[in-house]
């Protein structure tokens, strides 16, 4: 039986649809095929830009880089044991820990005592001249072995437990001379590198600096002659440190060499597409469309100028924005301001300079300076500055019980000067502006 319907009449007819809505419907994905259509073409139409590769640079025969690491495959951390994080100065001589096998002096001085050929080898790599593989990009980012970076952070810690032993001995001179070892071996690895290699050198230069601020501070027993030579050492190393603008120009060419080899892939817009773990939005399958390599090519180039640029403004200095042309870019076209990591480094080294440069005026003249001028020329060549553009020269303050720095606008003060002997260098170190 049919039973009618007790719906209106009119409910039941569909209304014609109005031209807004056909235009909707129809239009607007006609006029995406349309950009597709031709971003498809005119980007395919684009001229493939060559890329003006720089000369490839000299490397040093024997390179220091190959010979740090043939140091590290010649130490023996287990002959015999010693402990590889190392913290015996962090206990006080009375601890019964400290007598424990692997944290004995005894033990630490075989340990040196079998592994001095290796230490031997160190000193000898130290004299070269040291590239970073890096330096001629021909294989991009995927062209080095980063096994190697393992290596030489475990040769930062083969020194920094000679330094502890040497601590224990309280052969202060031996001490610092070993840590400026670590610090120099961080310095060299970074020259030709890119950015990754600035890393590794900052993470170096810190292991090594911690010995020297251990509540046993070695700096506190250098005669003034051996102050003297540490603070000139560790200005020499700063003067021939690699700038991030250095290591991002090495990144530069790596990086465009390296999407240079990645874009010879059938698929490698979809696999740039993908990369990011999300869903693409719709500007970014165009790309995938298109993806004229010339497009990413260029923004490779524009990010690095941004890069390069904003490395040498002022440390206060806002960052501005970075737009790339192709939205597929961005794994490979990055953008970061290198400013923090390059004061943090400036300001720790400078701070420990203008520790060994105090030391060897208190030690010559019993009382410390009166601002950091008087250390010129006699323990340093130039007063020490954070050497960033617009930013203030340290200032020190050493009269009375308050001693202290001033950079970067801000003040850090230390207490009185019997405190500067046991542990103010390090609470200062620690307190830099950055």
């Amino acid at each position: 039986m049919n039973f009618p319907s007790t719906q209106p009449e009119t409910s039941r007819r569909r209304e014609p649809l109005s031209w807004d809505g056909k235009l909707l419907i129809f239009g607007f994905p006609a006029l995406l095929i349309l950009a597709a259509t031709g971003q498809f073409f005119l980007g395919r139409g684009e001229p493939e830009k060559a890329i003006n590769y720089p000369a490839p640079a000299a490397v040093p025969v024997p390179n220091g880089f190959d010979a740090y690491l043939a140091v590290e495959v010649a130490i023996k951390l287990d002959t015999p044991a010693v402990d590889p994080i190392d913290d015996s100065p962090k206990f006080a001589p009375t601890d019964p820990r400290l007598a424990a096998q692997k944290y004995s002096l005894a033990n630490k001085t075989a340990w040196l005592r079998a592994n001095s050929a290796g230490f031997a080898l160190f000193r000898a790599a130290q004299k070269l001249l040291c590239r970073h593989p890096e330096i001629n990009y021909s294989g991009g980012f995927g062209g080095f072995n980063y096994a190697a970076y393992r290596q030489l952070q475990q040769l930062a810690r083969y020194k920094v437990i000679e330094t502890n032993a040497l601590v224990m001995r309280k052969n202060w001179n031996g001490a610092v001379s070993s840590a400026l070892d670590a610090i120099q071996m961080g310095n060299d690895i970074a020259i030709g590198g890119a950015t990754t290699a600035k890393s590794m050198s900052f993470l170096m230069q810190s292991v090594a600096r911690e010995p020297l601020t251990a509540p046993i501070d070695p700096i506190s027993g250098l005669s003034a002659a051996q102050a003297r030579a540490a603070a000139k050492r560790l200005e020499t190393i700063l003067s021939r440190r690699a700038t991030y603008a250095q290591n991002l120009e090495t990144s530069r060419w790596a990086s465009l060499r390296e999407f240079e080899i990645f874009s010879q892939q059938r698929d490698w817009q979809s696999q740039l597409a993908s990369n990011s773990g999300r869903e693409p939005t719709w500007r970014e399958k165009l790309g995938v469309l298109a993806g004229p390599r010339s497009q990413i090519f260029e923004d490779i180039d524009r990010a690095y100028d941004f890069n390069i640029a904003d490395s040498k403004l002022p440390f206060s200095a806002p960052v501005t924005s970075f737009e790339p042309r192709n939205p597929l870019s961005q794994n490979f076209a990055w953008v970061n301001s290198s400013r923090p990591d390059e004061a943090r480094e400036l300001v720790t080294l400078n701070i420990l300079m203008l520790r060994f440069a105090l030391r060897a005026y208190q030690a010559e003249n019993g009382r410390f300076p009166r601002q950091l001028s008087e250390l010129s020329p006699r323990y340093l060549k130039k007063n020490p500055s954070i050497l960033m553009l617009m930013v203030r020269p340290f200032i020190f303050c050493g009269r009375g019980k308050n001693t202290g720095f001033t950079a970067s606008g801000r003040t850090e003060k230390m207490t009185a000067e019997s405190r500067w002997k046991k542990n103010t260098p390090a609470a200062v170190a620690r307190a830099a502006p950055i």
